[in-house]
């Protein structure tokens, strides 16, 4: 079981092999891989709907340009931090952080932006390589903290939807606060 965005969720451990070919990468050791169970996935657990782990990952070009201006040696975009969205225009480095508890609409559906993304090691990797870049410690260490002093780069918004709405994002979509 493992506990993530308010629901526990039913998780089947990968096994040692799958573990130790991710503790190679990360560098770490301890690191366990699970894949959340098909009954899960399917909804047998909880109605997708009623799901708290739908979260999307927020971030502002702005914030995205500041970082890469303090390592400008360092080659990397957005897609480094993996965000589902990926807001430009008239933004400051770092505002959404200040964003929590507020809505966010995108295409007329409301986003309840819930907490600050707290980084892990995997932009330390090359995506497309899968190797550990040397500059993710000099990335992190500006970064704001959280409450638990760990590095946060954007955030998270839950879309608020009733049972059986959907929502789409595009690009090129307003968003208004």
């Amino acid at each position: 079981m493992v506990h993530e965005f308010g629901d526990d969720t039913p998780c089947h451990d990968m096994g040692d092999d799958h573990a130790r070919r991710f503790q190679r990468l990360l560098g770490k050791n301890g690191v366990r891989l699970a894949r959340k169970s098909d009954e899960w996935l399917a909804g047998g657990v909880i109605d997708p709907t009623e799901r708290h782990n739908r979260p999307m990952h927020i971030v502002s070009q702005a914030t995205v340009r500041e970082v890469q201006s303090r390592l400008p040696a360092a080659s990397f975009g957005a897609e480094r931090f993996r965000p589902n969205i990926l807001l430009d225009g008239d933004l400051e480095a770092f505002e959404e952080n200040q964003w929590i508890g507020e809505q966010l609409v995108i295409d007329g559906v409301a986003y309840v932006v819930s907490k600050l993304t707290a980084r892990c090691p995997v932009p330390g990797y090359d995506q497309h390589a899968g190797q550990n870049r040397a500059d993710v410690p000099k990335l992190y260490q500006d970064l704001p903290k959280n409450d638990k002093n760990k590095p946060v780069f954007g955030v998270y918004a839950y879309p608020v939807l009733e049972r059986g709405d959907s929502a789409q994002i595009g690009v090129g979509m307003e968003v208004a606060a």
